[in-house]
């Protein structure tokens, strides 16, 4: 009759836990080295989008900011919690929308910034700007009086919105 040897199953447990363990850390540490890749990408191509549009260079400038928005995107699905780069990349595709896919995904974007951080009066009125270029005016106007005339009372441009 056969026997099972504990000594044997209890090592081979052990490596298995400690294999498994180093890899699962392993695998988070590239993640986050990757994602910084793509961020230090994002920024070079805004730098090579400044430098055509210094040029006059539109095609240049152009693909320099899908580059941006690109390597953007990948940094935010790796790292979903980071708020600034979230705003950044949420503007970036408002100020270069292309088509509705593109207006849908700022305009999410951006919402996303609000809803983790509602303090951020800059991202709100570029929010407001948005929803009333989509015929949201119901959003827009919750914005506008909740948030942003109670911060600026004053601000005409606020009030013609």
């Amino acid at each position: 009759m056969r026997t099972l040897n504990l000594r044997l199953t209890a090592i081979l447990l052990v490596v298995g836990v400690v294999f498994g363990g180093g890899v699962y850390f392993m695998h988070a540490y590239q993640v986050r080295r990757n994602a910084y890749v793509f961020e230090r990408e994002a920024d070079r191509a805004l730098d090579l989008a400044a430098k055509a549009a210094k040029d006059k260079d539109p095609q240049a400038e152009k693909k320099a900011y899908q580059d941006a928005i690109k390597n953007l995107a990948w940094y935010v699905r790796l790292v979903p919690d980071n708020v600034d780069v979230l705003e950044k990349l949420g503007m970036l595709m408002a100020d270069h929308i292309q088509d509705a896919r593109a207006f849908a995904r700022a305009f999410g974007f951006l919402e996303r910034v609000l809803r983790q951080e509602p303090g951020r009066m800059n991202v709100r009125r570029r929010l407001v700007g948005l929803a009333i270029m989509a015929r949201r005016y119901q959003d827009a106007k919750e914005h506008l009086q909740e948030f942003l005339l109670k911060d600026s009372p004053k601000d005409a441009e606020l009030w013609e919105l």
